[in-house]
């Protein structure tokens, strides 16, 4: 299981705090506590030990300092030997602008919160989605079908949300290996 579904199974079940709107950073109190879910993890099972930092500097074994250092997780990284992990980040939804608008379902989206770019003021919209050839017909569409179309929308706003995409940052001492290294 990847890192990412493994954070949101968690939070399903209550182990963990759940995401928000946000974005949401586990730290040494939370990681402690899915220590063992985390090394079962596809990303952390070469993970040889796997210790927490209680803040972003600290000593090595040698006694060198340290910082804790920032990497985006993908797919295709793995973590490999001894791990200081400080915090996950999951970053709040993330949305493409050029897909924001496309129908999700029924030929209808609701848009997520924007803000528009010149006067700062937050929106959201219904999105109706038609061909050329039906937007010509509208006159024959109904009104009737045009405000059922709007009404299961707003009955059901989580069906036609587009959905976000939400990256997972890991912060701390570590070795990355890549999967499709050659």
């Amino acid at each position: 299981m990847k890192l990412r579904e493994l954070l949101f199974k968690l939070a399903d079940e209550g182990k963990i705090p759940e995401l928000t709107n946000d974005g949401i950073t586990y730290k040494e109190d939370v990681l402690e506590k899915i220590k063992d879910d985390l090394l079962k993890c596809d990303q952390f099972r070469n993970v040889i030990e796997l210790k927490f930092m209680m803040g972003p500097f600290m000593e090595d074994l040698d006694g060198k300092p340290f910082t804790a250092r920032t990497c985006r997780l993908t797919d295709d990284y793995e973590f490999v030997g001894h791990m200081y992990l400080y915090s996950i980040w999951i970053t709040p939804a993330i949305f493409d602008p050029k897909t924001m608008r496309e129908s999700v379902k029924d030929g209808v989206c609701i848009t997520p919160l924007y803000y528009d770019m010149d006067t700062y003021e937050p929106r959201k919209q219904i999105c109706v989605d038609m061909i050329s050839g039906e937007f010509d017909n509208i006159k024959n569409k109904s009104r009737e079908e045009l405000v059922e179309l709007f009404n299961r929308a707003l009955d059901n706003p989580d069906e036609y949300l587009r959905n976000g995409i939400h990256h997972v940052f890991v912060r701390g001492k570590f070795e990355i290996s890549r999967k499709n290294d050659w």
